[in-house]
């Protein structure tokens, strides 16, 4: 994953997004993040930003009506370095974002931080990315149990981070691969479907294999998560070309 590239501080809307920065990009895909301030969201917002208000997003909480506005906004400016203008990205009835034609996505949000990847369909399959804070070590046991096994948990231990970090590490890369792989598999499957065969510190990568057959992914279909590290949290991505 490239070094993160600063975009100028912007202060919009009444101050709600704080910062927008571009983790990569290149004529056929991006990769952006934007902190936003949950204390100064307004419903009106949706509207001056040109994001459909639906009556799913007003029924629930603000902190929810919050990340969606921020995840919906990178979204929008992500496309537009793509050269798609004035893009309301709605949902399907899977709740997965519906792109435009030639172009796959994903997005994710932790706390105060919303990201988007999006590429041409001419280079990349399907992508999966995902924002995670460090969990509480007392956390791990109950995670361990959800997202690792024995020998996953050897290889987290070995790789040189401190164990908590690199298990949220593990489950930030799992959820990257299911957003990458449940478009096109087409139900719901569990982490023990893919299984952790090798951490690259040096290249900041996690290879993966897939344990059974999931939908086109045949069993020992092997795949990449490319991580990077900021303060507080883990960023990953997941890109498989066609």
């Amino acid at each position: 994953m490239k070094r993160f590239q600063g975009i100028p501080s912007v202060n919009e809307e009444g101050g709600f997004i704080i910062s927008a920065n571009t983790l990569q990009s290149n004529p056929d895909g991006v990769f952006m993040l934007v902190s936003f301030d949950v204390s100064k969201f307004m419903d009106n917002l949706y509207q001056r930003l040109g994001i459909s208000f639906t009556e799913e997003i007003a029924s629930s909480v603000i902190k929810r009506r919050a990340e969606y506005l921020a995840g919906r906004y990178v979204a929008k400016l992500a496309l537009e370095r793509l050269g798609f203008f004035k893009c309301d990205i709605e949902s399907d009835e899977r709740r997965c974002p519906l792109w435009p034609i030639g172009i796959v996505g994903s997005i994710s949000h932790a706390k105060n931080k919303a990201l988007c990847a999006v590429w041409r369909t001419t280079h990349t399959d399907t992508i999966g990315i995902d924002i995670e804070y460090w969990i509480a070590p007392y956390i791990c046991s109950a995670l361990e149990a959800q997202a690792a096994d024995r020998t996953e948990c050897d290889l987290l231990a070995a790789c040189g981070l401190t164990y908590h970090k690199a298990l949220t590490l593990l489950f930030s890369a799992k959820e990257s691969v299911f957003k990458a792989l449940y478009p096109k598999v087409g139900y719901y499957f569990d982490f023990s479907a893919i299984r952790l065969a090798a951490i690259d510190t040096e290249a900041h990568m996690l290879i993966f294999v897939v344990n059974r057959m999931l939908g086109p992914y045949r069993k020992g279909f092997a795949l990449s998560a490319a991580y990077k590290i900021f303060t507080g949290g883990v960023i990953v991505l997941v890109r498989i070309g066609n």
